[in-house]
């Protein structure tokens, strides 16, 4: 029945399809709801270990709920990427030989309606590699028609409310894609560069030298900045400085932007060309010129010699020039941070245009109070400051692109200008008609919004906002949301800004911040260092639980998710030891019925050995709900791993192994096993979800699928006189293990055994007695004397004795003992300083990662040792 090995590449498919039905129930039959929204990956994406950890996360929260019997909802979608999208398709047309502006504007879209019919499915199926069970038929799309009302609604709200508008400000600009990007699509990258000094002459007889990483962009400057405290330049404040190669003058200006210790001392100010810049105009009012164009080249006011020019090349003929007519003093090799467009590889410019405009200043207050009153919390808690930061300083949001594919702002202009918000073109077409009391021409704004808007509203708008849909009063406000930090400003602060604003409340009361996955050393993987690790494959080697469960065990709040094959192999070594657990289960129990385990429940519990067990099985169960509870996944893991590996298979099974021949003991132990184990594969199940349910197909074959199985609320009924038994047997199972450490210790062979001497005046006389039986089989015993042996050993005060066999000489224990409590010493110390260690911790993943709770285990195995030494003191 079963197999040698868990085939999960055999399984996984057949487990998800069967399984694929309870992932989405709108009968709502239970009364509580749950829903959770899955941040869209990007419709041109492939998955990535990043979203395996979120998405697996996210699977365990609601496959617990549901079990929990609620109505739970995990709403899946694509977010339609506009930048990256549209990258992907012109490439597409590169190779064919013609591009976008051939095909023109409709014909372009369309083509990437295509494309994303043929290609943009593919992240969805990867991510169905993993297990997971969102709502797939409820599957959303950002430019799908309901989204995009959604989004037309939003934009028009905002305008008409003032909080819409369009500015000339400085942006990140693409000069291939000729587009503004935000800050997400920007990497900096470190670079070899130079500090040039070049001098500006003055109306004074003085010479002014300013420092500069970027000459090209002079004849764009409006001034020159010095610290008002910086005694070489500050009596030229006031003065006038005449830009070289040119008949232009600027102001001299003081401002505290300027470092007196850095470069000269001296800035230039090139406000339509550098953000800092820019915000210094802003104080000093001046004007803002703009001297490179859309496509990176030189345009006028720059000297003719220059217009045309790339910005390379403007850069290396100007050098020439200044050097040849004495302006440039001298240059500096530096280390610079040097923009970089994320979508098309090209030197961002920071570019002053035309573009539309958020204040989100105004919409931050309410989001900002709503996590300060506790409406929404974040996990951890120390992201909130984060949050606050960005939030207390946040900017106008330049929500306009400058491509075809996404969507279009709508926004329509009359042939003075005049603005018409409309949904649709015809609507626009008469609201002009009416105003301007004649049939007249309009145009749409030619921007389209950044993606970031649409995805901003994702919350709400998925669930049928702006109808009142039955899902938007069920599922509105969500209860948590799982991300990763680097997109909490981004993402997270602009759902909470436009949820509040339209929804009136928070989109989701807490806030899950997943950590970041590096490579098994702790690097941040790049395909620069040929690190990245593709989770599909590693779903193919080890299968997709053993990923489940390494990336489960590895989120540990504040510490980096460090993941390679030896890690995730543990993994699938522990399925197989619950493999091989299930097969012995499985000669222990047979198949369990139905009515066996609803009975179960009713039974009282004569063995003190198996109210044990049910004991740890409850309680494992409530850490379960609590770890849930906190987003301690890690400590969930923790809970069911200690749980079967210590109390079930380590102890319990071990235990009552010479227990079952009694006929009287054996069908109890048969229940009882059975229902602890259905208990904890219904606890392992989200985390876990196929293996758990081809062994529950084995042993409870009349059970429902454990998807669909609701965590049960009824404790096990025991007279209150039988939670004695549970002290009982943890007091004899510590006595066990004292005794199998003391064998170990004086080098005892299990093969073996020993002399047990119970005093009759002792608190453990009866208990022995009576647990004899498992107690004499896990300690190898061979029998109770009325000699006192020569071995002491505590237990609960009371002291007991245990009895060498004939061929060993105490004299020899005693030899030994001694020479054990000076390496016993040593070891301890050296433990103590590796768990002390913060960096041994940091560079050992695989100690840490093994051991759970390491500290905590080895501080046990500490007390124990010290527990052996002091009973031969």
């Amino acid at each position: 029945m079963f197999s040698r090995f868990f085939e999960f590449s055999q399984e996984e498919n057949r487990i998800y399809q069967s399984t694929q039905k309870f992932f989405f129930n709108s009968d709502n039959k239970f009364d509580q709801n749950y829903c959770i929204m899955m941040p869209p990956p990007n419709v041109t994406g492939s998955l990535h270990l990043g979203h395996a950890l979120n998405d697996t996360l996210q699977d365990i929260l609601v496959r617990f709920h549901r079990k929990k019997g609620m109505n739970v909802l995990w709403q899946p979608g694509t977010d339609h990427a506009g930048i990256a999208t549209q990258v992907v398709v012109e490439r597409q047309l590169e190779a064919e030989g013609t591009d976008r502006h051939t095909l023109e504007r409709e014909k372009f879209i369309e083509r990437i309606w295509q494309w994303k019919e043929q290609s943009g499915n593919t992240i969805v199926e990867q991510k169905k590699r993993l297990g997971i069970s969102p709502a797939w038929e409820r599957e959303r799309f950002t430019m799908d028609e309901g989204l995009s009302k959604a989004v037309q609604k939003v934009f028009i709200s905002l305008y008409e409310e003032g909080l819409i508008y369009k500015a000339k400000k400085l942006v990140n600009w693409d000069t291939q894609l000729q587009t503004a990007l935000s800050d997400l699509e920007v990497v900096n990258k470190e670079c070899d560069g130079f500090l040039w000094y070049i001098r500006y002459k003055t109306n004074t007889a003085e010479d002014i030298i300013v420092a500069t990483t970027r000459p090209e962009t002079m004849f764009g400057d409006t001034a020159i900045a010095v610290n008002p405290e910086d005694n070489k330049w500050k009596h030229l404040i006031g003065k006038q400085a005449k830009i070289p190669l040119t008949d232009t003058y600027i102001p001299i200006i003081a401002d505290d932007y300027c470092m007196i210790d850095k470069g000269s001392g001296a800035v230039k100010i090139t406000p339509g060309h550098d953000f800092n810049d820019f915000l210094v105009s802003e104080r000093h009012k001046l004007p803002m010129i703009n001297i490179i164009s859309t496509d990176g080249k030189m345009i006028a006011p720059c000297p003719q010699q220059f217009i045309g020019l790339s910005i390379d090349e403007a850069r290396k003929k100007l050098l020439s020039e200044l050097e040849d007519q004495a302006y440039l003093e001298k240059s500096e090799k530096i280390k610079n941070q040097v923009p970089y467009s994320d979508r098309t590889g090209v030197r961002i410019e920071p570019f002053l245009t035309e573009q539309w405009f958020l204040d989100a200043q105004k919409l931050a207050g309410p989001a900002l109070e709503a996590v300060k009153s506790g409406r929404t919390n974040f996990h951890p808690k120390n992201w909130e400051n984060t949050y606050f930061n960005w939030m207390e300083n946040i900017q106008p949001w330049c929500i306009s692109r400058q491509i075809w594919w996404g969507h279009r702002i709508p926004i329509w202009y009359g042939p003075d200008n005049t603005i018409f918000t409309a949904c649709t073109e015809d609507e626009a077409q008469a609201k002009a008609n009416a105003f301007y009391g004649k049939t007249v021409e309009i145009h749409q704004d030619n921007d389209v919004l950044d993606t970031w808007f649409s995805s901003a509203l994702w919350p709400f708008s998925t669930l049928g906002w702006p109808d009142k849909t039955p899902e938007l009063s069920q599922y509105y406000p969500t209860q948590v949301l799982a991300t990763g930090f680097d997109i909490i400003f981004f993402w997270v602060a602009r759902m909470m800004m436009m949820g509040l604003h339209f929804m009136k409340d928070v989109p989701f009361k807490d806030v899950y911040i997943h950590a970041i996955v590096r490579d098994e050393k702790g690097h941040k993987m790049s395909k620069s260092k040929g690190n990245v690790i593709d989770p599909l494959e590693l779903i193919n080697k080890f299968g997709s639980d053993a990923l489940r469960l390494t990336l489960t065990k590895l989120s540990v709040p504040g510490r980096d998710v460090k993941i390679g094959d030896q890690i995730v192999e543990q993994s699938r070594n522990f399925i197989t030891k619950l493999w091989n657990a299930s097969k012995f289960i499985h000669t222990m129990t047979g198949q369990i019925s139905n009515t066996e385990l609803s009975a179960f429940g009713t039974h009282s519990l004569k063995l003190p050995l198996n109210v044990w067990i049910v004991k740890k099985t409850l309680d494992m169960s409530r850490s379960v709900e609590e770890n849930i509870k906190d987003y301690r996944f890690d400590l969930m893991y923790n809970t069911i791993h200690s749980y079967f590996w210590d109390d079930l298979c380590d102890f319990y099974i071990e235990a009552s192994k010479p227990m079952t021949d009694e006929s009287s003991c054996s069908d109890e132990i048969r229940l009882t096993i059975a229902w602890c184990f259905n208990v904890f594969l219904n606890y392992l199940n989200p985390i876990a979800p196929t293996v758990t349910e081809v062994i529950k197909e084995k042993l409870f074959p009349e059970s429902d699928f454990l998807i669909n199985q609701i965590y049960s609320k009824t404790d096990v009924h025991h007279p209150d006189i039988l939670k004695d038994h549970v002290k009982n047997i943890a007091v004899m199972k510590d006595f066990v293990e004292d005794i199998r450490s003391l064998r170990g210790l004086i080098q005892i062979k299990g093969s073996e055994k020993l002399s047990l001497y119970v005093p009759e005046n002792s608190t453990m006389h009866n208990l022995v007695h009576s647990e004899w039986k498992w107690v004499s089989q896990l300690a190898r015993l061979s029998s109770i004397t009325d000699q006192q042996g020569e071995i002491p050993i505590t237990c609960q005060g009371d002291a007991l004795f245990l009895g060498l066999p004939k061929n060993v000489q105490i004299e020899d224990i005693i030899e030994l003992i001694e020479k054990n409590k000076e390496d016993l010493s040593i070891e301890i110390e050296r433990l103590n300083k590796k768990i002390a260690n913060v960096a041994f911790k940091e560079n050992k993943p695989e100690l840490w990662q093994e051991d759970f709770n390491a500290q905590e285990i080895k501080s046990k195995e500490r007390e124990k040792i010290s527990h052996i030494l002091g009973s031969f003191q």
